[in-house]
């Protein structure tokens, strides 16, 4: 017996890519296994029709594996793994992957190794911003201080790891210096990232940080402020012929704008906010987890601008309030 496998189940390197294995063959069945560090997730056996057999649910199985953690800085442990595909007892392949919850269109190559979902964004002093890169070979990423025209002012090269990290990318974190850079370009290899640094004061903003399509920790600002709809969940029942009220919880719930967008990759990651499966708020030196409710985009397509990104929130911890 022999089979080929005429489709390759993950094209690039990431998760979010994987597509149903397709292999075809002249046995009537064939015995396949996945492995994750030499232990078996997988063991099936696949009755072949007319000549091919569909190996499907791998991108769910192995997105359930692997995951990205919402740590400020240090190494994402748990956001690669090693998968062998094994065939009647062979080992067809093996391929190092990386946790992508969705399919990234910006890199249909799947070559990218600075984990955010656009090409650029948009830092601010002294708020939160965390960037997570794919370093490998003891690679370093360079972090550039740039003036407006482009012009060097200070470079730094932060911690290289051969495992995905999360750097805390605040600009003055990186930089003594701001007051003169208009932006930050971060490079690894061949690829680029802009973070434009915006000196302006929100008195109103609303910090939030969430696990993106990369399952990669990120901050967005809400500039406008927020407000709350007051609401909360009971149970009722009849006491001497009355109806009263018990186990009364506050579920209060929380509207949130954006304000106007500099860039239209800044969409992307409000809309990787609305799809992330963790969410926090920064309300008084701690990160609150809340969920994503009722996400509303306003875009002018004939003219391509974004006009904002509105939303709303509840606590996922009903004893936690931001009033």
């Amino acid at each position: 017996m022999s089979y080929v496998i005429t489709i390759h189940p993950c094209p690039t390197k990431f998760v979010g890519d994987m597509v149903d294995m397709i292999i075809s063959t002249d046995a009537q069945s064939l015995d396949f296994s996945l492995v994750y560090d030499e232990e078996t997730i997988i063991e099936e056996e696949y009755v072949a029709a007319q000549g091919t057999v569909r190996v499907g649910g791998l991108r769910k199985v192995i997105d359930g594996i692997l995951r990205g953690q919402m740590i400020p800085e240090g190494g994402q442990d748990y956001m690669k793994g090693n998968f062998s595909f094994v065939i009647d007892g062979v080992e067809a392949f093996n391929q190092t992957l990386y946790i992508s919850k969705h399919r990234n269109m910006e890199d249909s190559t799947g070559n990218k190794n600075i984990l955010s979902h656009g090409r650029c964004d948009v830092c601010y002093p002294g708020i939160h911003h965390p960037l997570t890169f794919i370093s490998y070979n003891n690679v370093r990423f360079n972090a550039k201080l740039c003036d407006a025209q482009g012009n060097i002012l200070d470079e730094v090269q932060p911690q290289a790891l051969n495992v995905p990290y999360t750097e805390e990318c605040m600009p003055d974190n990186l930089f003594f210096n701001i007051r003169n850079g208009a932006k930050i370009i971060y490079t690894l290899g061949n690829e680029t990232f802009i973070s434009y640094i915006d000196k302006r004061s929100y008195p109103d903003a609303v910090l939030f940080r969430f696990l993106n399509i990369y399952d990669a920790p990120e901050t967005l600002l809400a500039k406008k402020a927020m407000s709350v709809k007051p609401n909360s969940t009971d149970e009722i029942g009849v006491i001497n012929g009355e109806q009263k009220r018990f186990g009364i919880e506050g579920d209060d719930e929380y509207m949130v704008e954006s304000g106007a967008l500099m860039m239209q990759d800044q969409y992307l990651q409000w809309r990787d906010l609305m799809m992330s499966r963790e969410v926090q708020v920064y309300y008084k030196g701690s990160w609150l987890p809340i969920i994503i409710s009722k996400p509303n985009y306003q875009q002018s397509f004939r003219k391509a601008t974004l006009d904002g990104v509105s939303f709303s929130f509840k606590m996922a911890n009903k004893q936690d309030s931001l009033i």
